[in-house]
């Protein structure tokens, strides 16, 4: 199992560390939860066809 699945089993919905990402400013946080929704969704869709 990979390590962010661990964290949604027990519905973790909190994560810090170098895993994700290195340390972002406000601005660079934001874009990057842009984009990973982004990234997300896109697999989603993918998986469905």
């Amino acid at each position: 199992m990979r390590f962010p699945a661990l964290l949604i089993t027990p519905n973790c919905d909190i994560v810090q560390g170098y895993y994700f990402s290195k340390p972002l400013s406000v601005k660079d946080f934001n874009d990057w939860v842009v984009q990973s929704k982004q990234i997300m969704t896109t697999r989603l869709i993918q998986e469905k066809m």
